[in-house]
Order: C-alpha cells, then structure tokens, then sequence
C-alpha cells in the first residue's frame, strides 16, 4: 500500500524544512514507516513557525476490501531562537564585517565597504557604527562624514569614502584606522556578530605619490616691506611662510641686497638670514639708511630673499615675493634735514631708497 506525503505551511515557508519523504508503502514486513523532517537551522528571527505534514489517499495493491483515512494531518512548530537551541552556532549568525583600501594618496579617496554574510529581512534594518582612529595619522588628516551604515533588505552592503585631505607638509606616511562598533539589529537575526571590525589605511604622502604639486602641496616665502624710507631711518621688512612651519623643524630664508642706484654704504644691512619656526610663522627686521650731508638724488636698494632651506616641514617650499624694492629716493635740503620720497618701480626686485620721509607699504 502506498500513502502520498504532502506538507502545507501555516507560518512556516518551504525554505524553513527539508521534504525529502513525498510516500510511504507499507506491506506485510512494514505495516508502519518512519521518517523524518528536517527543520532548517538559520540566522533569523523567526519566532514560532508551523507547518503541516499531510497523508493522502492510499493505494491499495489488493490487500483490503476498503481502505479509508485516520489522522491525516500532524501540525509541528519549529521552535527558534537561542532560548531554545541552546549555544548559537555558525548557522545562528549573521556577520557584520568592514572591508577597504590599505593605502590612499594624499588628496585622493579611500573607499570602504560595511556588509552583511546575510540578507537582512524586509522591514528590519541593521545599524552599524563607524569611528575612527589615529595611529600615526591625525584628525585632520581625514574627512570623517561617515559615522554610521545602515544595512536593509535593498542594501546587504554598503560603500562610503574617506578623503585623505592633501596639504603641503611633509609628513612622510600616516596610518589611521577605519573601525566597525556592534551592530544594532531591528529583529531580522537571532545573533549579530563581527567579523572583520578595522580596516588599517596608510595615506601616502609626497610628490612621489602625489605627482605634480598642486597648490596645497606648496609652502610660500614671501618678503614685503616698505616701498620708501626717510634718509637716517630705518626700513622695515617683513619675510613670512604662508603655512605654518611644523613642531621641531625650520625654514632658514637666506637675505640679500642689490644696489640700483643706491651704494652699499649707504645702507647697514645686519640682516643676511631669516629663520622661521613653529613659534615665528614670519620675521620682521630693519635695514637703517644712513644719514650724510650728500644731495644725492634718487638713490634705489632692493632686498632680496633667496631659496629657503626647509630642515623638514613641508613638501615643497616656494618663493612668492621675491624682491621688496621701493621706489627711487629724492632728496631736498631744507634746514639741513633732508626729505626723501620713493615711488616703488614697476620692476619685480624689491628696491629701497636710503632715505625718504614717507613710507608706504610695497605691494605684492
């Protein structure tokens, strides 16, 4: 006699058991059979589940004058969760991991990947943290907007970038670390775990990696001043680095001075070097034109600054202003003091009358 095996699922879905018994034949050496139904183990949160295994009509060979239907029907309900099937296993658990970039250039992007090993139930969510840390890295190295991924039904995983910020110190590389917190989980799994939590990323850092310096990867030295002096003062000049110069390092600006119409008499130039550190983003110092008793017309200096010498602060260092030239000095004896005016020349070099009442601040 066979007897069909059918299974109908009240809460339960054909994924949650194993149908591998579809008849049973009894005869003269089984008049019963056993068989089994397997209750599939998995990572949801299910709750109670039901299905039904059902017997159909018997097929009779020719043993009974009528065969007929008892109990057709047995009702199971698979119990879930960690309550009842005691210490999870591999099978109970969904794995949040975080995967990415080991390295990024300085300026550029790194990319990063959070994702589940599991489908997230429809309705429910799973939200991760993000933070970060600083190995050899600072804060400011990084633009950190992502502080957290959600993960649903539509996204088992998802990408976010972290922007190396690119600046011009040379700050060798620097390691920071991208790190995943304990997901929370709206109800789509029995246990949450983590699997690979950090991503280590190096920024590297330099013209090597970087190429052609772009603007943020520059340093600027520039030197301003005054554009005219009164003979017998003095001349203010000011050299100065548009960033500032890292902790334990220098900027050594070497000083110059070229004479157009001006001799080098008649000027005391003390000044021949600049040094610029964390606590001297810039220098000021004087040039004295020296007072004499010549009517010497129009008389022009330029001070000079030349290629700066960086102990280790930044990837490249550049002149901006070069040159502080005021314009020539022109002299009139009046009372034995002597009034000199300068106009600064057109010319790039930074020229300094030797003396002259009104003092103008040279442009750039």
């Amino acid at each position: 006699m066979t007897v069909p095996v059918t299974y109908t699922y009240q809460s339960a879905e054909s994924g949650d058991i194993i149908t591998n018994t579809t008849e049973v034949v009894l005869d003269a050496a089984n008049q019963s059979v056993d068989f089994t139904v397997a209750a599939v183990d998995d990572a949801y949160a299910e709750g109670d589940e039901v299905y039904s295994v059902v017997i159909g009509t018997p097929v009779d060979t020719g043993s009974f004058e009528n065969v007929e239907l008892g109990n057709d029907t047995v009702a199971t309900t698979i119990k879930d969760g960690n309550d009842n099937e005691g210490t999870p296993g591999d099978d109970d658990k969904a794995i949040v991991s975080i995967s990415g970039d080991a390295s990024v250039v300085e300026g550029n992007d790194a990319s990063y990947t959070v994702s589940v090993d599991k489908a997230v139930a429809a309705g429910e969510t799973v939200t991760v943290p993000v933070t970060y840390t600083y190995q050899s890295a600072e804060s400011g190295d990084i633009i950190t907007n992502t502080t957290e991924v959600v993960l649903d039904a539509a996204n088992q995983s998802v990408d976010f970038t972290v922007a190396a910020v690119d600046d011009a110190y040379a700050e060798g590389d620097e390691v920071y670390s991208v790190v995943i917190g304990t997901p929370v989980d709206t109800g789509s799994f029995e246990n949450v775990e983590l699997g690979n939590d950090t991503v280590a990323t190096t920024i590297k850092d330099g013209n090597d990696n970087e190429g052609t310096p772009g603007d943020d990867d520059k340093a600027i030295v520039s030197i301003s001043g005054d554009a005219s002096v009164v003979e017998g003062n003095d001349a203010s000049y000011t050299v100065s680095v548009d960033k500032a110069v890292a902790a334990g390092e220098t900027v050594t600006v070497p000083v110059t001075y070229t004479y157009q119409s001006a001799e080098s008499g008649d000027i005391i130039t003390n000044t021949t070097e600049v040094v610029l550190d964390a606590a001297n983003q810039s220098v000021d110092f004087t040039v004295a034109a020296v007072d004499d008793a010549y009517a010497e017309g129009d008389e022009v200096y330029s001070v000079v600054i030349g290629t700066p010498v960086d102990t280790g602060s930044f990837e490249n260092v550049e002149l901006g202003q070069r040159h502080q030239s005021p314009r020539p000095l022109k002299t009139a004896t009046t009372t034995k003091a002597h009034q000199e005016t300068t106009t600064k020349p057109s010319s790039q070099s930074a020229v300094m009358p030797a003396s002259s009442k009104a003092m103008t601040p040279a442009t750039q």
